[in-house]
């Protein structure tokens, strides 16, 4: 009797782990659909691939990162003093190397200097006139959901399932781990009940 309620308990986790696992591959596979019979079988995500990019860029858009946002972290004032520095280093390193070579080396590194500080100082300045119709200008020209949308549909399936299970493969494992458990405690309770029934119909018996 042990032996069968203990069986009953390993084959029941069983069933639950290879559920479980199946499920998680369905999310998934088969990427192209797979006909059965008069039904077809595909993945999840692969079936439901534009609809869920399209989501994904909508709540991007309008939750997480909206045009406003990004024009907003774009025109702050850190951001241009960056901008205005690199612009500066380019452009001089861009001058002396453009500069004819009978020019002496001091005066062509004094022209470099003289552009980068001029640079410096203006490009913020231009930077922060150009940021006040940068929100406007991008939301009439970025459609920021699109964006994200076109690069969801452009990822491999392959690439989009490796992804998703380096993200969460521990979670998905304890999905596995709890189908195990689950239907080892149903495998359990069902042998208990089924020797209950044994014995109780053999009562009835012998009554």
């Amino acid at each position: 009797m042990i032996l069968f309620v203990i069986a009953s308990g390993i084959v029941g986790g069983f069933i639950g782990w290879i559920t479980n696992r199946l499920a998680i591959k369905l999310i998934f596979r088969p990427h192209a659909p797979f006909r059965i019979g008069p039904f077809y079988l595909q993945g999840l995500i692969p079936r439901r691939r534009q609809q869920i990019a399209n989501t994904i860029g909508q709540v991007v858009e309008k939750d997480l990162l909206s045009i406003r946002d990004l024009a907003l972290y774009l025109s702050g004032p850190g951001l241009q003093s960056r901008v205005g520095e690199i612009l500066a280093l380019r452009a001089g390193a861009y001058l002396r190397s453009r500069l004819p070579f009978v020019i002496p080396g001091p005066v062509r590194e004094l022209l470099g200097q003289a552009v980068e500080e001029m640079l410096r100082r203006e490009a913020p300045l231009f930077l922060s006139d150009l940021a006040s119709d940068l929100p406007n200008e991008l939301q009439q020209e970025l459609d920021l959901a699109a964006v994200i949308e076109k690069k969801i549909n452009q990822l491999d399936l392959n690439e989009l399932e490796n992804l998703v299970m380096r993200v969460a493969s521990s979670e998905l494992r304890h999905i596995e781990v709890l189908g195990a458990l689950i239907g080892f405690c149903i495998g359990l309770i069902q042998a208990g009940l089924f020797n209950l029934a044994q014995i109780y119909g053999g009562k009835g018996m012998g009554i």
